[in-house]
């Protein structure tokens, strides 16, 4: 009988046998996912096999040659093949066929049925009596706060927070802003993360917006059911499991990850159980396969907290399973699937060490760091952060529950709160230093990721130091200790209760929706036309005045990565300058030159502000300003990101013809200096100068 490679071979030439090139390119990128789901259900075996039978489909032409050279007459087989729409079917029963026996998987064990049971008279009758399950209480629990929190984020435009830009529009645009090259640093390009989002915006058909609304639509429920998976994998069962890692995926709203729309901690929350779980079976048996879904689950993490790479390498270090040459091979496995995620930021990140430090979106951080009181209840600065008072019942419920567990049982427990310390102490270390990430920008490290470790350690060391309480009290007389551990109880499921209320209420009110109609059309079609110009927006609220430069169609998702205009110096020095002398009133002959310097072609006041009206229409060599009660816009002749100047000035850009002219002009880019600019006139290259 032929290998599965073989068989799968044969399989690949029959089915692109008298088919067209879009047969087979459909077939060989079928087959390629296909691969790698089995990679992701670590099956190594069968991504193995599939890879082999491409190699040989497409190394042998012989037999490919034959089968297109036979006559089949295509209604003969009708009937004998299923359709698409069976196929269709097909693949839905086999995913809610594994869906189920992953419930399944989950269910509580009941107690075994004796041999006296089940010959009983009564064996019927027990049968058909029914209980709610703590597991499937908590996923009515689940689900419907899931429905409840999540309608708030669905609606038009695209999902926008403190953390998070709004998505593009494809995932071939977020590729792009992963690959292409940042302006003025050689030999760098995006961050890593972005990578991995594009990858995965493939699930959504390459909606990106999709994939970030589910992402924080999702985020809960999955960070429960794979946290009670991994404790279920601890042997910690019943209420006990499940009321902990409800408290665990409740930690992106305590500490603000949902309400401020990092989506790198989100998609943390989630991997971190599944990077355990792995860590856990590896732990219990050592092996490549298990060692794979280590590496797997390593390199979706590493690139969106890069520390945790050289933590697992420690953890798995002091394991008894790398004291064999084959243990260290595997731990060198892991370690080489860390420089693999990285990528070329592996080395670019070199002259920028602090990266290695910070989570994805550094420049967005909060730029003050809370006391360290604070991050012992997880409640960092920022936006979308829970209300002190819940962190404080839910965090501080934890912290008692498990010093309790530690108490009871320190080496069931144990290991959680040495991950939560190393949590809290990384949280409170990191945020107290600033440090400057690519391209050149000060960024303070963020502390979510690192609380939501140190919320996942004490849910743990809570979970497996309880676990077994109740059962230990059935033989005891009723007494100190029966009262003690009911309001602990008590106390457990009414913090929790908190938590859920709160996330399903508010946690989400950091989110809104954003749509690209704030600035006027014709702006928008000036920043992005073939001769772009830049925008500077101004705003007035809350007391206090707040401003940007807009270039192109708005940052996105992850361009703050790549340093968004006006954030390096001389750029940064000369627009706060600009700003600080347009809102003093001060209207010198300077300021419209030095808007040009920028790119700013358009100057656009959000709000009917009567004094910063008067203060912007007064600046020299601006046009005249057209605007309602929502805002007002002034026009910067003879501005542009390119311009050549000699005698007149006029704006240029892409694909734009450069009308003949005198000899001395150049072409002036309001851009980040980088030697890799170029420009040639009639096949000549022009040179550079400062």
């Amino acid at each position: 009988m032929p290998d599965r490679a073989e068989r799968r071979a044969w399989e690949l030439r029959l089915a692109a046998s008298g088919g067209s090139w879009w047969t087979r390119l459909r077939l060989l990128v079928g087959s390629v996912f296909g691969a790698l789901g089995f990679l992701l259900g670590k099956d190594a075996a069968r991504a193995g096999a599939e890879l082999r039978a491409i190699s040989r489909w497409l190394a042998e032409r012989g037999a490919g040659t034959v089968f297109d050279a036979r006559q089949v007459d295509r209604r003969a087989l009708q009937g004998l093949t299923p359709s698409r729409r069976e196929l269709f079917g097909q693949a839905v029963d086999r995913a809610a066929g594994s869906l189920a026996e992953a419930w399944a998987g989950l269910a509580d064990r009941g107690s075994d049925t004796s041999l006296d049971e089940l010959t009983g008279d009564d064996f019927a009758a027990k049968g058909r009596r029914r209980s709610l399950s703590p597991l499937a209480l908590g996923a009515y629990l689940v689900g419907i706060l899931s429905v409840v929190a999540g309608w708030k984020l669905l609606g038009d435009g695209r999902l926008a927070g403190a953390g998070l830009l709004p998505s593009q529009q494809s995932w071939t645009e977020l590729l792009g802003a992963w690959l292409d090259p940042v302006a003025g640093s050689a030999a760098m390009a995006g961050p890593p993360w972005l990578g991995a989002t594009a990858l995965a915006a493939l699930v959504t058909f390459g909606q990106v917006e999709w994939l970030v609304t589910l992402a924080f639509l999702i985020v809960v429920p999955l960070a429960w059911f794979l946290a009670l998976r991994t404790l279920r994998t601890l042997g910690v069962e019943g209420p006990a499991a499940v009321i902990a890692a409800l408290g665990y995926a409740l930690a992106p709203v305590l500490v603000g990850a949902l309400g401020g729309g990092w989506l790198g901690v989100v998609t943390w929350t989630v991997l971190l159980p599944l990077l355990s779980h792995a860590l856990i079976v590896w732990a219990g048996r050592p092996g490549w396969g298990t060692a794979g879904a280590v590496a797997l689950w390593l390199g979706f993490a590493v690139v969106q907290v890069p520390l945790v790479w050289p933590l697992v390498l420690l953890t798995m270090a002091l394991t008894p399973a790398v004291r064999s040459v084959r243990g260290a091979g595997e731990w060198l496995l892991v370690a080489a699937a860390g420089a693999v995620a990285l990528g070329p930021a592996l080395v670019a990140w070199a002259a920028f060490p602090g990266r290695y430090l910070t989570s994805a979106s550094p420049a967005l951080a909060a730029s003050s760091a809370a006391d360290p009181w604070l991050l012992a209840l997880a409640h960092p600065n920022g936006t979308g952060v829970a209300p002190v008072w819940v962190s404080a019942a839910v965090v501080g419920v934890a912290w008692l529950a498990a010093v309790l567990g530690l108490y009871r049982r320190p080496r069931d427990a144990a290991p959680g709160f040495v991950a939560a310390a190393i949590g809290l102490l990384a949280a409170v270390l990191l945020t107290r230093i600033v440090v400057v990430v690519p391209p050149g920008v000060e960024a303070r490290p963020q502390s979510l990721p690192w609380l939501v470790l140190m919320l996942g350690g004490l849910m743990l060391a809570a979970a497996r130091g309880l676990s077994g309480l109740a059962a230990e009290l059935r033989n005891r007389t009723l007494g100190v200790w029966h009262a003690g551990v009911l309001i602990l109880t008590g106390l457990v499921i009414v913090a929790v209760g908190i938590g859920a209320a709160w996330w399903a209420w508010d946690a989400a009110s950091g989110l809104r929706r954003t749509e690209s109609d704030s600035l006027p059309p014709f702006v928008r079609v000036a920043m992005t036309s073939d001769a772009p110009v830049r925008t500077l927006a101004i705003a007035r609220g809350g007391g206090e005045i707040r401003w940007a430069l807009h270039e192109g169609d708005l940052p996105r998702l992850g361009e703050d990565e790549r340093a968004l205009p006006g954030t390096l110096e001389p750029q940064r020095g000369l627009a706060t300058s600009v700003v600080n002398r347009l809102l003093s009133g001060s209207a010198d002959n300077q300021l419209s030159v030095d808007l040009a310097r920028l790119g700013v072609g358009y100057v656009w006041l959000k709000g009917s502000d009567p004094d910063l009206r008067t203060a912007v229409g007064n600046v020299p060599g601006l046009g005249v300003g057209t605007g309602d009660d929502d805002g007002a816009t002034w026009p910067v002749p003879s501005a542009g990101r390119a311009t050549v100047e000699g005698g007149a000035t006029s704006v240029t850009g892409d694909g734009a013809t450069v009308e003949a002219g005198a000899e001395n002009r150049r072409l002036v880019l309001a851009e980040v200096a980088d030697a890799r600019w170029w420009a040639t006139l009639d096949g000549r290259p022009l040179p550079p100068v400062t």
